[in-house]
């Protein structure tokens, strides 16, 4: 008897069994045909005599007479690691009749299980799909995956559970290249003075699909061994693993240099190069830290927010990057808020200073950045240590902030209490830095290990105002009202320098702008000569103002009859959109 047979044969039993016990009311799990039972609590009458229906499914590939049970379809039966096959399966009942309703079919393989193939649909992995008019269709891409897998469909319902198959071959890909994946230090420290000495190196082996090659044997070196560069016990080879990736572990030596790392597949000989590798004290050196900010003078004297950025760069003494993540910290004391510290990322980082109260009298402020670090030393025989043959030139001692401008350390002035006893201390008179006897025994390590190296500049906070400080040649300009006289005769000149200020003694903010132009009732008569026009950038904030040096000179022909007069005009255009004005009259006399 036919699977179809003895399950309809069951459900007709099932049907007189209930017949025979009056009914229930309810129907049970199965399609059922014909009117329902009776009652069922005086006993019932019975049914009319209907019968329930299983519907009968199967699980393969095709409908019709085109159907096979228990096999799926592929688009291909061969593959490489990287391709892909579409595989498709059918639902049909007991006729190879495609069914409507919608069933979820599970599917999986033993590479899929392993990570070393996907099974996907719409360009995402899946574990399941969903029918529709009796189809479904995915696709296979053996990633690393070699030799047999065998694909498998799984479907149950509440009265089966069917299952359906296909077998693909996975073929050896070609190793085609040895890709750099990644390193997890770019730089690494001299051996031996307690920094970061080893960097793992990953290199992945890759097919004609790209698709990763698992097994497969690799061996490391390196561009140099300079200085006892070497790689880690154990990991001058290796297989690659179920991604096709394979690791080695670089260890640092005892002489600042850059290498890189080279793997090669043994089968084939393709050979794969890592990124640079940097080996370095990775220690910031003072000579080598600076600081310097993008707007200034800020326009700030009355304006809270206004930002202005602080940028720091370090560097070792070989003047490569101290290792990313390094910190760098921020005070400014007298006025503003600033943050309070930055990760150096290649060997510089910035940070924002904003304006606010407090504001000092003479509306500049230091602001300080530091950040631990060695003291510069000039390396007179070239071993990269400091030793008996050298000689440093700044013994620092604490970093502090010259709120005054005096060039030295007021009592009362913020300074940095590295050691944190409570006083200012001076410097030690010995070298402090790393202790570089890993790298030459004769290294001299008699001082501290590490101090705070700093840098300082000022922030100006610069008031749209104009005032004229300083004249030399010519006479102060007109006042309101009044008339001050500026005579230039002809083949003759008059010239002078002519300073001006935000009338607080600071620069104009960045961004004001100057214009000097002579207005004559008759041209040709008088020439300016000088800086006529221009627009305040980073102006030098030890300079109080503005220096105009000009030169007025006259026609040598003229050919007027009686005296002229003009204007020397300067206007000032601040960033707040207000304007100055500055005039002085002109008087041509006539030549005898």
């Amino acid at each position: 008897m036919e699977t179809s047979g003895l399950l309809k044969a069951i459900a007709v039993a099932a049907s007189l069994a209930l017949a025979a016990c009056g009914g229930g009311g309810g129907s049970p799990k199965f399609n059922t045909g014909g009117d329902s039972g009776g009652t069922g609590s005086t006993g019932g009458t019975g049914g009319t005599g209907g019968t329930v229906t299983v519907q009968v499914l199967k699980l393969g590939n095709g409908t019709g007479s085109g159907f096979t049970s228990g096999a799926l379809a592929t688009t291909k039966s061969v593959l490489q690691s990287g391709s892909s096959a579409t595989i498709s399966l059918n639902v049909v009942d007991e006729n190879n009749a495609a069914v409507s309703e919608a069933y979820s079919v599970s599917v999986n393989s033993n590479c899929v299980g392993t990570g070393l193939a996907k099974i996907s649909k719409n360009g995402g992995d899946v574990s399941q799909v969903t029918t529709s008019n009796g189809l479904a269709t995915f696709s296979y891409t053996p990633q690393g995956c070699v030799g047999t897998d065998t694909i498998n469909a799984t479907l149950v319902t509440e009265t089966q559970s069917l299952s359906a198959e296909v077998t693909i071959t996975v073929e050896q890909d070609q190793v085609l290249a040895v890709e750099f994946v990644s390193i997890s230090k770019n730089q690494l420290s001299l051996r031996g003075i307690g920094g970061q000495e080893t960097a793992e190196v990953v290199f992945k082996l890759v097919g004609a699909q790209s698709a990763p090659i698992i097994g497969e044997d690799v061996t490391f070196s390196l561009s140099t061994t300079e200085g006892g560069i070497s790689l880690a016990p154990g990991t001058s080879t290796g297989v690659t693993d179920s991604e096709g990736k394979v690791t080695t572990v670089v260890q640092s030596g005892t002489t600042a240099t850059t290498l890189k790392v080279y793997a090669v597949h043994d089968a084939s000989q393709i050979q794969g190069s890592s990124s640079d590798i940097v080996i370095s004290t990775g220690v910031a050196v003072d000579n080598r830290f600076s600081i310097s900010y993008d707007t200034q003078p800020a326009n700030a004297y009355n304006t809270d927010g206004i930002a202005v950025s602080i940028n720091v760069i370090a560097a070792d003494q070989f003047g490569n990057s101290p290792p990313d993540g390094t910190q760098v910290r921020f005070v400014s004391p007298e006025a503003g808020k600033v943050d309070d510290a930055c990760s150096l990322i290649d060997g510089r980082c910035s940070v924002q200073w904003l304006s606010a109260s407090p504001r000092p009298a003479d509306m500049r402020v230091g602001l300080l950045a530091y950040m631990r670090g060695a003291e510069s030393f000039t390396d007179v025989n070239g071993n990269a240590v400091y030793d008996g043959a050298d000689t440093f030139t700044e013994d620092r001692a604490e970093p502090y902030v010259d709120a005054n401008e005096n060039g030295m350390y007021d009592l009362g002035e913020f300074y940095v209490d590295t050691n944190q006893d409570g006083d200012r201390d001076l410097g030690n008179n010995k070298w402090d830095g790393p202790c570089m006897q890993g790298v030459n025994a004769a290294a001299i390590c008699d001082g501290e290990s590490s101090i705070f190296i700093a840098r300082q500049l000022r922030i100006v906070m610069s008031r749209n105002d104009a005032c004229v400080v300083a004249i030399t040649g010519f006479p102060a300009p007109k006042p309101a009202g009044g008339s001050i006289d500026l005579t230039v005769a002809a083949d003759a000149a008059a010239s002078g320098v002519i300073t001006l200020d935000d009338c607080n003694g600071n620069p104009w903010p960045k961004g004001t702008t100057f214009k000097w132009e002579v207005n004559e009732a008759d041209t040709n008569i008088l020439a300016l000569y000088g800086l006529k026009a221009g627009t305040i950038s980073n102006a030098n904030l030890d300079n109080g103002g503005h220096d105009f040096a000009l030169q007025l000179a006259g026609n040598a022909s003229p050919s007027y009859t009686s005296s002229k007069q003009g204007t020397l005009k300067l206007t000032v255009s601040f960033p707040n959109s207000t304007n100055l004005e500055f005039e002085w009259r002109i008087i041509y006399p006539v030549e005898p």
